[in-house]
């Protein structure tokens, strides 16, 4: 309903995240539940409500290695998706504290998503190695 209410509205690209569709499906957040074919078929359906928008997907990371995040791209392009969003985290994720994200080189992540029948469009996580130091100790005047 979401997708011909965007489509109803006039908008002409719409965002086929994993958190729109983690909710819609799960009545949660987007904690990683979702599998690749469930988020493709989720896709497919919003394309097929609303195909005068054109529908960007969230391709998360690629699910897996060079090859994979190729085959994701594919398979969201064969399922009528404009273009495909894919993140540059590592894939599985590993356990960081405070919530950082791990990340792949860039070039990597750009050769790796960068299939020539489709646009991709990248994400972009930060992380440090070690936490950040804490910020120096204001100066008293006297």
């Amino acid at each position: 309903m979401g997708a011909r209410l965007i489509e109803e509205a006039g908008f002409r690209t719409g965002f086929a995240s994993g958190s729109s569709i983690a909710a819609t499906r799960l009545a949660m957040p987007d904690m990683d539940l979702l599998t690749f074919p469930e988020m493709a078929d989720a896709v497919e359906t919003v394309i097929a409500a609303a195909p005068g928008v054109l529908w960007l997907a969230d391709g998360d990371t690629g699910y897996g290695n060079a090859l994979a995040v190729q085959k994701t791209v594919r398979a969201y392009a064969r399922r009528g998706a404009a273009a495909v969003l894919i993140e540059d985290k590592a894939w599985p994720r590993p356990a960081r504290p405070c919530g950082a994200k791990l990340v792949i080189e860039r070039d990597a992540a750009i050769c790796a998503a960068a299939p020539p029948s489709r646009p991709a469009m990248t994400k972009a996580f930060c992380c440090w190695p070690e936490p950040t130091p804490e910020p120096p100790a204001a100066s008293t005047r006297r």
